[in-house]
């Protein structure tokens, strides 16, 4: 592996979970450093860059979501949220703020590592979604009663206000109009929107669509919008057409 690559700043603040997570990273050819804090967070960064940040959501007197805010806004580096949470509700925001991965804890040394080589063979190549997977080309596309801005990513009726999207909605809904018609799974919407790998029962993808179906006024027992489809996924169904 490139050295490039191989810097690892590990933001956690238990001692056991330290050495865990430096004995499977240096195995793998990584160089680690540790930060138990925000503070030392910010110290880390400032004296040597690193090209990827894990990052603990439970920290003494922090929320490590704000942290995360700071990984992506501030310093726009690439960082994997490892936490005990298993809430999904928490996946959803990690996500929506830029996470490029969620591991839960417990984890098994060969999923981190496989975790850590996918995120780095993705920001390596960063390789956009395949052409026939992605909305129409421009600013403004028509689905239904709705016109969909793809640059403001908001949603907006003839006669209403503007709806705001968050990235993730947007992504989601943006991988579903390019593929109206199709059934996607949960595994190709989440490789479409972040390119990380699916977790068996991670029902996030869930969550977001239900997002959706509100903003969109969308009845999911009888939808003009998003179709559920049965041990499947879910198809994009109304009528489309650029503006």
């Amino acid at each position: 592996m490139s050295e490039k690559y191989s810097h690892v700043l590990v933001v956690e603040d238990d001692p056991d979970m330290q050495e865990t997570i430096n004995n499977i990273l240096k195995r793998d050819q990584f160089l680690p450093r540790f930060a138990n804090n925000g503070k030392e967070m910010h110290e880390q960064i400032r004296q040597e860059r690193p090209f990827i940040v894990l990052l603990d959501l439970i920290l003494p007197d922090e929320n490590g979501l704000d942290l995360a805010r700071q990984l992506r806004t501030d310093y726009q580096l690439p960082f994997v949220i490892i936490s005990g949470k298993d809430d999904v509700i928490d996946k959803v925001v990690g996500l929506e703020i830029g996470a490029d991965d969620y591991i839960t804890k417990p984890f098994h040394a060969r999923e981190l590592i496989a975790r850590l080589h996918t995120v780095i063979r993705r920001l390596k190549n960063d390789t956009p979604p395949p052409a026939q997977e992605t909305a129409a080309v421009g600013d403004g596309i028509r689905i239904g009663d709705w016109t969909l801005d793809q640059t403001r990513q908001v949603l907006q009726k003839d006669d209403g206000n503007p709806v705001n999207l968050t990235t993730h909605e947007f992504k989601v809904l943006d991988a579903l109009v390019g593929s109206a018609g199709k059934i996607l799974s949960r595994d190709r919407i989440i490789d479409i929107v972040s390119g990380r790998d699916w977790m068996p029962y991670d029902r996030s993808v869930d969550v977001v669509i239900g997002k959706l179906r509100k903003k969109l006024d969308d009845d999911p027992t009888c939808p003009v919008y998003i179709k559920t489809v049965r041990n499947a996924g879910y198809s994009f169904v109304a009528k489309i057409k650029k503006t």
